[in-house]
């Protein structure tokens, strides 16, 4: 994440793969594998939005 002149923080890579219209047409899967794999281990509480990353993680690495 970093933060803008402006003071608004953002993420650099997330943002554009949220979205089927704005995913950039030669991904960086690498940088969406570290940037899934840090959250997963910052964020060790359950909840089904730490499953379901961590699902699409593991379909994502078998794609790939």
């Amino acid at each position: 994440m970093y933060t803008n002149l402006d003071g608004w923080e953002r993420t650099q890579t997330m943002d554009r793969y949220l979205d089927i219209r704005t995913l950039p047409q030669k991904p960086r899967w690498r940088q969406v594998v570290r940037t899934a794999e840090f959250v997963l281990a910052a964020c060790d509480t359950p909840s089904d939005l730490r499953d379901r990353l961590e699902a699409a993680l593991i379909k994502l690495r078998v794609l790939s």
